[in-house]
């Protein structure tokens, strides 16, 4: 791969609406007249991972393809077309669903549980200490909690923990997932409900999701309950990345507090 980036022209990947990257592992090359993708990764055992994962889910055709790796570098086809938006939600929904229910149906050697509780309510804490979530708000968000995780079972496979519209391209009427570092092992259900919360919003946009990916994967799993445990346990995680990463969260506040309303869909 040294040899054939020599020469070539390096410059970093952002989405069409320049959104986005926060990674900052991704790079557009050109060379001959072609287009390709190079993600350097942070370390090896990242790279490792990406080249897993894309191995795993190549056969289904929606990642572009691996074509190199050496060490922390990947090497991807381009796909050309354009990044979806939120008004493609409807007409792509049904695409958008069977992408992810494939993608949890997928195994990895070496899953290893996740200590979802441990993870929630360090996060909040860390919320609550930096008063970014008020003690008197701490309480009823713990209630909900515990209340909800009696009702259900967790489960924790692959999701697309970041299935925001810019991490898919369209290109010929296909729909692909251009961002490998959105698939992640997490909670079951967590990419539904950034999903539900970002750009699938409307009943009729959900039900072609649903077709979409209980055509892969059932969704019975997701009762009423599970679906606002993975709302709460989503959006406490959420509030702490962008705080972290400087970012506005204040749409998540108002979204957290509908939650313990009972008034988010």
């Amino acid at each position: 791969m040294k040899k054939f980036l020599e020469n070539a022209e390096i410059t970093r990947l952002l989405p069409d609406e320049d959104e986005g990257g926060m990674s900052k592992e991704t790079h557009l090359v050109k060379k001959d007249g072609k287009k390709y993708v190079l993600r350097i990764c942070k370390d090896i055992e990242t790279a490792n991972l990406y080249e897993l994962i894309s191995k795993k889910l190549e056969k289904y055709g929606f990642l572009p393809k691996l074509l190199n790796r050496r060490g922390k570098r990947l090497l991807y086809e381009y796909i050309p077309g354009r990044d979806l938006r939120k008004s493609d939600a409807l007409k792509l929904a049904y695409k958008i669903g069977k992408i992810e229910g494939q993608i949890s149906e997928t195994k990895l050697p070496g899953q290893k549980p996740i200590e979802f509780d441990e993870r929630f309510y360090q996060e909040l804490e860390h919320l609550v200490k930096k008063k970014i979530i008020s003690k008197q708000r701490d309480v009823p968000i713990k209630e909900k909690y515990k209340a909800l995780r009696k009702k259900i079972n967790l489960k924790n496979c692959l999701e697309v923990v970041d299935p925001s519209p810019d991490n898919f391209r369209l290109y010929n009427g296909r729909v692909y997932l251009v961002d490998i570092h959105a698939i992640k092992q997490d909670l079951k259900g967590r990419g539904l409900a950034k999903t539900f919360l970002k750009w699938i919003k409307t009943k009729k946009q959900r039900e072609n999701f649903e077709s979409g990916y209980n055509s892969v994967s059932s969704m019975k799993f997701l009762t009423r309950d599970y679906l606002e445990f993975v709302y709460l346990y989503h959006l406490v995680k959420n509030i702490a990345l962008k705080y972290h990463g400087r970012r506005d969260f204040s749409k998540q506040i108002k979204q957290l507090n509908k939650l313990l309303k009972g008034e988010l869909k």
